[in-house]
């Protein structure tokens, strides 16, 4: 016999979800080593401008505070959108997507965007015949695409 799921179903579980996302976000070190990283690129792009215009801009802990809230807004619509989906995503699909980007980077900058990446590693699933979910990235390549386009559409720049 086949479960129902109803909406009250996913509705407590998304906001269990966010919970725990909100309370592991605060006690892990990798979380704040990337933002360790984001505020040293921004004081890099601050130094950059006091250089060549005399003056900053803007301010590097103002904007890594944006990014980090942002960057929380964010994960957490992604993750939504990934618990009402349903769809069962395999990490081992995504072991050769990040290092493949990061090769391709250094191709040309904007080659690190994971559809280049995570086209290339389905396609080479499909030809080679591994056992690669090619649904699974391509859901994955395109939550991050809608997030990513939530930021531009409120006028948010995300460089």
């Amino acid at each position: 016999m086949v479960r129902r799921i109803h909406n009250a179903d996913y509705s407590s579980n998304c906001i269990l979800f966010l919970k725990e996302y909100i309370k592991h976000f605060k006690i892990s070190p990798f979380f704040w080593i990337v933002v360790a990283i984001i505020y040293l690129q921004y004081r890099k792009m601050s130094k950059m401008e006091r250089d060549i215009l005399g003056k900053n801009q803007s301010y590097p802990l103002y904007n890594t505070m944006i990014s980090l809230v942002f960057g929380l807004i964010g994960g957490m619509l992604g993750s939504v959108l990934f618990l009402l989906s349903g769809i069962t995503i395999n990490p081992n699909d995504f072991y050769l997507v990040l290092p493949l980007a990061i090769i391709l980077s250094l191709i040309h900058p904007r080659f690190i965007c994971f559809s280049y990446a995570g086209g290339i590693v389905s396609l080479i699933g499909i030809i080679f015949g591994y056992s690669i979910n090619v649904s699974s990235i391509m859901f994955v390549i395109g939550v991050l695409h809608l997030v990513e386009s939530f930021f531009n559409i409120s006028g948010w720049k995300t460089w």
